[in-house]
């Protein structure tokens, strides 16, 4: 069973700070998940840190690696994102989409694009 006095104790001992993220990027073997304006919370508790990333928007970036540099491949977007980008520049979603994609996920980019091309 659960003693609260021992849990009131141990909590006192927890540190939680918020860290004022603009960016987060999570790296693997084969993708990179880019999370923009994220909350950032910071807890430690007996030498340990955890990072929780709450919010945000994501987009997840396909790489390889040829002669050690690093190549992004392809891009997946936010929905809202492409649904944003659609109603900006009056087009369709596939539309948004294609040109989110080869503005490697800017949006401002993205929109300028297709009002040139309309």
């Amino acid at each position: 069973m659960l003693d609260m006095r021992k849990l009131q104790k141990m909590l006192k001992n927890v540190d939680i700070e918020e860290i004022d993220a603009t960016k987060v990027i999570i790296e693997t073997t084969r993708d990179k998940i880019i999370i923009e304006k994220p909350r950032v919370m910071k807890t430690g508790f007996m030498g340990q840190s955890v990072f929780q990333v709450i919010g945000g928007s994501l987009r997840k970036e396909s790489q390889s690696y040829e002669e050690g540099k690093e190549e992004k491949k392809e891009y997946e977007v936010n929905e809202a994102d492409v649904k944003l980008v659609a109603e900006q520049a009056n087009v369709s979603i596939d539309e948004a989409k294609e040109a989110l994609i080869k503005a490697k996920g800017d949006i401002a980019k993205a929109i300028m694009i297709l009002k040139e091309s309309g």
